[in-house]
């Protein structure tokens, strides 16, 4: 009975010792602002609402659908299983045009913020996935536009809208939200190739310049998902560690919750003792922040720490998309231009582009071939490998499921 008052003690001493604050609290002005009518979030969170109801599954339509799936195919944009020439699908996206406008309303809005904090400082968790299906329908009604209305126009400002929309929502949020968006921005980049070769407008073109143009200059610092993560406690998105049960939390449950306990608590202290060290590192370039990661992480007496970067990894992955989707465009202009691609990237500066963009990850210059009317494009990736399969932006003969 001593003893186990004695081992109880210092325990519960332990676990009921407060938590070092990670990140102060917004001020309450901020959370007005999080609350304020005029906050966009509202408009998308209207557009939800305006969703129609999905066209009843068919199974003779969804095996067709498996059968002719494809990675570009309007169906899988818009996460119907339906195949691009259906009615339904075509009355599904038309249903959807009030929920497009809604969104337009959103991009017009003077900012874009998650609500709210609660009283206990903690920020709750959004549809992020749901929000992010409004861009897919974005996507998805421009590549109907496109395919199936031959309207080149009318596909690129559903496209730009879509990449602005989801650009919008990754301007606050955490890293989860950060992460979805990139890749949702990237798929959407995917198809550019096929509008910028199917768009016989010169202007039309350039105005796409302009906007990927300033979709690339926006860049919100990566720190602030690392601050809005810590203020909201969810710091399990950037810092982890290996988890190794002891002897005696195999014998009881009630020891294997008091070590998750106990290492959760360490791992805050942690956060909260390098804190601003980890939010100088997030916004280092992707190169510089490889060899921090390397170089620079501290050691845990229980194993060391692993600090995520899944989103500095994202960031430079939609950079590089992006940069590869204005050279896409810009070589179509230079055709339209000249009757045929360049020789080499060189040509397309600085007529359509300031300089010849690299890629994110470390800076290496994109491989370009020109093939008879066609051409390949690719970056070398993470992996710095003279390979197309690495960071296929467009490659020769390549066809879409419009052709």
């Amino acid at each position: 009975m001593v003893i186990a008052i004695v081992v109880a003690i210092p325990t519960v001493r332990y676990l009921t010792r407060p938590l070092p604050l990670l990140m102060q609290p917004e001020p309450p002005e901020a959370i007005a602002r999080r609350n304020a009518p005029e906050n966009a979030y509202y408009r998308l969170e209207e557009a939800l609402r305006l969703l129609p109801f999905l066209p009843p599954p068919d199974p003779a339509k969804i095996q067709r659908f498996e059968a002719e799936q494809r990675p570009d195919s309007i169906g899988t944009a818009a996460n119907l299983w339906l195949p691009d020439d259906d009615p339904d699908l075509r009355a599904y996206l038309e249903a959807c045009d009030p929920v497009i406008q809604k969104v337009r309303e959103a991009l017009a809005a003077p900012y874009f913020l998650y609500p709210h904090i609660d009283e206990g400082g903690r920020q709750p968790i959004m549809p992020v996935r749901e929000m992010a299906y409004l861009d897919s329908l974005l996507h998805a009604r421009s590549l109907l536009a496109l395919r199936m209305d031959n309207d080149a126009q009318a596909a690129w400002g559903f496209l730009l809208d879509g990449l602005r929309a989801t650009r919008m929502r990754s301007t606050d949020g955490g890293s989860y939200a950060e992460f979805l968006a990139c890749h949702q921005e990237a798929a959407m980049l995917d198809s550019v190739y096929e509008l910028a070769s199917h768009t016989p407008s010169i202007e039309t073109l350039k105005n796409a310049l302009i906007v990927l143009s300033d979709l690339a200059s926006f860049s919100r610092p990566l720190s602030s998902y690392f601050e809005f993560d810590l203020r909201a406690d969810h710091w399990h998105n950037w810092a982890s560690v290996p988890w190794r049960r002891g002897t005696l939390a195999l014998i009881s449950q009630r020891f294997d919750q008091f070590q998750q306990i106990r290492l959760e608590r360490r791992v805050r202290r942690f956060l909260c003792e390098h804190r601003d060290e980890f939010l100088a590192a997030c916004d280092l370039p992707y190169d510089k922040f490889q060899e921090w990661h390397k170089s620079r992480m501290p050691l845990f007496k229980d194993g060391p720490i692993s600090f995520e970067a899944r989103p500095v990894s994202g960031r430079a992955y939609l950079k590089t998309w992006n940069a590869g989707a204005r050279i896409v465009v810009s070589l179509e202009l230079y055709r339209a231009n000249h009757g045929t691609y360049p020789e080499s990237l060189d040509a397309l500066a600085p007529e359509y582009l300031d300089s010849v963009p690299t890629d994110a990850y470390f800076h290496n210059e994109f491989v370009y071939r020109p093939v008879d009317a066609d051409y390949t494009l690719y970056g070398l990736g993470t992996r710095q490998r003279d390979d197309p399969r690495e960071f296929p932006i467009h490659l020769a003969g390549r066809r879409t499921t419009r052709e």
